[in-house]
């Protein structure tokens, strides 16, 4: 259940950086949709090459739960400073410590729901992990709208950031 939530929760978080990044970009940097296509380039090629071949050999050195709280860890600060920064090239410094936060996490997270469920559970709570992945998708770029036209610019980042931090704490 605790991995299931963790998922959820992680997910959430970064499909609300998914969903107002560019209505972030755009108001807060002036940012187009070419530098934000390069934006988001960025961040797919650093997650991906994390996930490639860095997260196997760290997670058989350290295991996926530490793996998974460094992540988190990663994602909270990179994601509760971006919220504030005034300067561009500093976003995507953080940026990038997200990736490599959301690099180490997925993979992670999947691994450990494969290892706490028997192999005749491992089915049905995959399903569960991947339709809670969904909804949590669904979900992010709504909660990320309506907190970036209420509470301003910065705080689908801010409360990202917030989320990702009770997911390295629990």
């Amino acid at each position: 259940g605790l991995v299931l939530m963790l998922f959820f929760l992680g997910t959430l978080a970064f499909s609300m950086l998914e969903g107002t990044f560019a209505l972030i970009g755009e108001h807060s940097y002036r940012l187009g949709p070419r530098e934000i296509g390069y934006f988001f380039a960025f961040v797919g090629v650093v997650s991906a090459t994390m996930q490639a071949g860095i997260v196997g050999m760290l997670a058989k050195r350290f295991g996926e739960r530490a793996l998974v709280v460094a992540g988190f860890g990663l994602m909270t600060i990179g994601l509760g400073l971006s919220g504030t920064l005034p300067v561009f090239g500093l976003l995507v410094a953080l940026m990038g410590v997200v990736s490599m936060g959301n690099g180490l996490t997925t993979p992670s997270l999947a691994g450990l729901i494969s290892l706490s469920s028997t192999a005749e559970e491992q089915g049905g709570v995959l399903g569960v992990y991947q339709s809670l992945g969904s909804l949590a998708r669904a979900a992010g770029p709504f909660v990320g709208g309506v907190a970036f036209d209420r509470l301003g610019h910065g705080s689908p980042l801010l409360i990202g950031g917030l989320l990702m931090g009770l997911c390295a704490v629990l």
